[in-house]
């Protein structure tokens, strides 16, 4: 080993042993070169059997892995990158890393850390909701804090850094409305932020946009909305269908599902994994179906029946929030009553998502089947 390279090395070494959090150091082929005992102890593996073998190989999704390598290189750094790491608990975690170098500037390797996935202020007045988020954020593997109302959350954000903040809109002392535009406006902070509504029928869209809410999400929270949409806004989500390639100015597919959330629930079973895609696979067609025919026919329960039961599917396979909420939008549109061409549009992209998600689920579905046998 040439002295650069040594000092190199010893610098990435004394990087790693001075962290808490799990910690590796990359190859420019993707291998692990080095890692501190906190990565060992996470994996379950010892030090020797980690070093030399793939970065990719202890994620759930290594294809996303494989992106959090080649985003390092090609930029340089990677930030706030979701994992989960290939565990018993399948721990979710935020990739944080850059490039180290020798004297002559060349690259040898990036140096990655993961952190806890998020840090989650709840602002919730009622102590059963609280006790409630406090059991599915401690099952995600968040960690978390309770503000009981809006006044309580700014000066927790005063003193504290939180990842994302899950704000009740209807609170006494400062509601959720009046603490959102003040994080914006007076704390400048840009922070994420979902509001918590009992009633999505009557929340004001236009209102929960112009004070800097992200989204929103209904009470009684389901647990998969809820991590997906977490998930989602922690790190901006990439084009759910289609990029553009600046260069030859062509559109290409992309992968529309992602199936995190499913293999953590489940805890990586493949016959869970195997049960609920054959569900989906199996349902979606008929509703979308349900849908189209519901319109030809003007029967409005049938459609806001069918988009009903549709809206859970989105998260549960990782498809993009957008999405979901064109499903709901199409259940806002038989609600009313109403016939349009708007309609007749979503329905078209619904349908083409699902379409393209049950090709990804075929595949997906027979890799698993075929890595079981």
């Amino acid at each position: 080993m040439t002295g650069a390279k040594k000092d190199a090395g010893q610098y990435a070494r004394s990087l790693i042993e001075a962290s808490l959090n799990p910690q590796v150091t990359i190859s420019v082929e993707g291998q692990i070169t080095d890692m501190n005992k906190a990565m060992a102890g996470i994996t379950g593996k010892t030090r020797e059997a980690l070093t030399g073998t793939d970065f990719f190989e202890y994620f759930t999704n290594p294809k996303k892995a494989r992106e959090v390598y080649r985003e390092v290189f090609a930029k340089g750094f990677v930030v706030d990158y979701p994992l989960t790491i290939r565990n018993r608990k399948a721990t979710p975690v935020l990739f944080n890393g850059s490039l180290y170098k020798d004297e002559s500037e060349k690259v040898l390797g990036a140096g990655v850390v993961a952190r806890d996935i998020t840090k989650v202020l709840v602002v919730e007045d009622i102590a059963l909701n609280q006790l409630l988020m406090k059991t599915l954020l401690d099952d995600f593997g968040f960690e978390r804090d309770i503000a009981e109302n809006g006044k309580v959350a700014i000066e927790k954000l005063q003193t504290n850094t939180y990842d994302i903040i899950l704000m009740n809109l209807q609170m006494p002392e400062m509601n959720g409305f009046e603490a959102t535009e003040y994080i914006r406006k007076t704390l400048k902070l840009d922070i994420p932020i979902i509001g918590l509504t009992a009633d999505v029928t009557t929340v004001d869209f236009a209102k929960c946009k112009a004070v800097g809410l992200n989204d929103y999400i209904a009470k009684p929270v389901d647990e998969r909305v809820l991590y997906s949409k977490i998930i989602g806004l922690i790190r901006k989500p990439e084009p759910n269908l289609l990029v553009q390639n600046d260069e030859k100015q062509s559109k290409k597919h992309i992968k529309c599902i992602d199936l995190d959330y499913l293999i953590h629930r489940t805890k990586n079973n493949s016959e869970m994994i195997i049960q609920m895609i054959s569900a989906y696979l199996e349902q979606t067609p008929s509703l979308i179906s349900a849908i189209k025919s519901g319109i030809l026919k003007k029967d409005w329960d049938a459609i806001s029946a069918a988009a009903y039961k549709m809206i859970p599917s989105f998260s549960i396979m990782g498809i993009g929030a957008d999405f979901e909420n064109m499903a709901k939008e199409i259940q806002r549109y038989a609600s009313n009553q109403k016939q349009s061409e708007d309609l007749h549009v979503l329905v078209a992209k619904l349908e083409k998502v699902c379409t393209q998600a049950c090709k990804e689920l075929e595949e997906e579905l027979h890799k698993i089947k075929t890595a079981a046998l």
